[in-house]
């Protein structure tokens, strides 16, 4: 249990080292990162976002009043400095977001998604599977766009895999069989997500990105 202990406090310590106050930080210098998720499994959304100096590889900002982030007028559900996101909303149902940052200085910046513009993904017809060979899966809603990828998702209880579709209008996924040897005998749990980034329209000068992820309801076969 000590172990542990000290385990979480030099986890802490090493995000914190990688974090620096909003205050410390000149506004024009803020790069926002934001992320809007829709999971049609649950019928539930979620937003996050980011903060960082110059650019989304630079040192990760915390957020120190009057800063602030709010997503449908709404302040953040969770705040961590672990992983790509550290602010993260949640909502019911598949709806619109906006995105509203506010400087220190006091200016905000206002970005909003429109759940009708995001392009969806789903099963088109049965998934059918002989053992030893690839599996194929189409998929429903509009081919790959450019600058889009397509992955599926496959878990059970033991292992999982990802295997991506970014060629550019196609509608199917094929899974090499060697990639699914592990799955064999199981009940294998299958989603499929449709993801793109495109840049933020108002930003500080030093710009923002915007991810959109569409996971569809998922499906069961035996392998």
């Amino acid at each position: 249990m000590t172990r542990l202990f000290l385990l979480l406090g030099l986890v802490g310590f090493l995000a914190s080292c990688n974090t620096i106050d909003s205050d410390e930080v000149k506004p024009e210098e803020i790069y926002q990162s934001y992320m809007y998720e829709f999971d049609a499994q649950l019928n539930k959304t979620k937003a996050h976002a980011a903060f960082q100096i110059g650019s989304n590889t630079g040192k990760y900002i915390q957020l120190t009043e009057p800063a602030s982030i709010r997503v449908n007028e709404k302040d953040y559900d969770e705040y961590n400095n672990f992983g790509m996101y550290h602010y993260h909303f949640r909502f019911n149902s598949k709806q619109d977001a906006t995105f509203v940052f506010t400087d220190n200085d006091g200016k905000s910046f206002s970005n909003t998604i429109e759940k009708e513009s995001l392009n969806g993904i789903g099963f088109e017809g049965e998934i059918s599977y002989e053992k030893g060979m690839d599996l194929f899966i189409n998929f429903s809603g509009l081919p790959v766009q450019d600058r889009e990828s397509v992955y599926v998702y496959l878990w059970n209880e033991l292992t999982n895999a990802t295997h991506y579709q970014t060629t550019e209008g196609e509608t199917s996924i094929i899974i090499p069989a060697s990639k699914l040897r592990d799955f064999d005998g199981s009940m294998v749990n299958i989603t499929l997500h449709r993801e793109i980034k495109y840049s933020l329209e108002n930003t500080t000068t030093a710009g923002g990105e915007l991810e959109f992820l569409f996971s569809s309801a998922k499906k069961q076969i035996q392998m």
